[in-house]
């Protein structure tokens, strides 16, 4: 029996490592170099917080779609050049980072000057292709109902 939930929300969840209120750290386990990668990319990032949801159940479609990453993908530019099937909302740098370094800086804990400079190397289209290069990514077929 499937416990997910399939109403999606337009919110980020409390929690949620792309809300700036979040506290610094609390990734889930991930460090922030793939989040900035997943969320450069055309990756299906579904909620934490989704009921059902566990590292086992990430690439189940079934499961609600990140606000969180919806809205920081907006904030920083990349939604227009996501896919239909990945959730799209509108720009909130209130509640969510306005963008990579912002949110490196938070959960990192080191000056966004440096987060900055780092990332001239170490850059967003770097970290996505290393996302995408990872043997547990796979391209999932999405169909629309």
């Amino acid at each position: 029996m499937s416990t997910t939930c399939t109403t999606q929300h337009t919110a980020p969840c409390k929690g949620c490592p792309f809300r700036r209120d979040t506290p610094a750290g609390e990734l889930g386990g991930s460090p922030t170099t793939t989040y900035v990668g997943q969320a450069h990319g055309p990756f299906w990032l579904p909620c934490h917080n989704s009921k059902g949801y566990s590292g086992d159940t990430r690439f189940d479609t079934a499961h609600r779609q990140c606000a969180g990453a919806a809205i920081f993908r907006a904030n920083n530019g990349r939604a227009d050049m996501m896919p239909a099937a990945l959730l799209h909302l509108p720009t909130d740098t209130a509640a969510v980072f306005s963008d990579y370094a912002d949110f490196v800086s938070h959960h990192e804990n080191i000056p966004v000057e440096f987060v900055r400079t780092m990332m001239e190397t170490l850059s967003p289209d770097l970290l996505m292709r290393q996302e995408f290069n990872k043997q547990s990514a796979r391209q999932l077929q999405v169909t629309k109902e």
